[in-house]
């Protein structure tokens, strides 16, 4: 008999559905409770449960051994958290576990993610992560090219840095002072060895 653990990859499966509809159960089902859609209370379910096997026994290979592939979709699901007012005890123990497994993660790579929120008013934070420690530079500039603001961030050791605290902030104001009109926005990375650009939307 094979054991059915509960790990990341349920919480991705649950991740990369969020906010569908599942009329009908599929498998395997992202809709987790059944409530015929995929939400907030599918990745708790999935939290609570983690490490668990079915039946009981040890839970094979490691689980915080996460594959990199994962931390965009880990990192949607951490910022919707992160900005949720719920302070059930279950909720708050699914997002700390989730943090934990984006920094469990081993970064071989650089690389840019998306800003959240997207669209934003008035700020935002840009996520990234460091493959080697590295100085870090953020820029935004207007979609004219006009260059917006400059972020030094210093000196940053090489890791995840997604959570609000740890991702770059952008307050919606430009290098005078003054607050930035909307628009469609680029903001780019520049660290010793990487550059990188996205787009971002700062709404009315």
């Amino acid at each position: 008999m094979v054991n059915i653990v509960v790990n990341i990859i349920d919480i991705v499966l649950v991740g990369q559905s969020f906010g569908e509809s599942i009329p009908a159960p599929i498998d395997p089902n992202p809709d987790v409770n059944g409530d015929g859609v995929v939400n907030i209370q599918d990745i708790v379910l999935v939290g609570q449960h983690f490490g668990e096997t079915y039946p009981p026994g040890a839970p094979p290979g490691d689980l915080w051994a996460i594959d990199p592939q994962y931390l965009p979709v880990l990192a949607m699901i951490y910022n919707f958290m992160e900005h949720s007012p719920d302070s059930d005890i279950g909720f708050l123990a699914t997002r700390e576990l989730i943090h934990r497994l984006m920094h469990s993660i081993r970064v071989s790579k650089a690389e840019l993610l998306q800003n959240y929120p997207n669209p934003f008013n008035p700020d935002t934070y840009i996520p990234y992560q460091l493959a080697e420690d590295s100085h870090v530079t953020i820029r935004i500039y207007r979609s004219s090219g006009q260059l917006v603001r400059t972020m030094e961030l210093g000196h940053r050791r090489s890791g995840v840095y997604v959570a609000r605290g740890e991702a770059a902030h952008w307050d919606g104001i430009n290098d005078s002072g003054e607050r930035a009109a909307s628009g469609i926005y680029y903001y780019t990375i520049q660290t010793d060895q990487y550059t990188a650009t996205k787009k971002m939307i700062l709404a009315q």
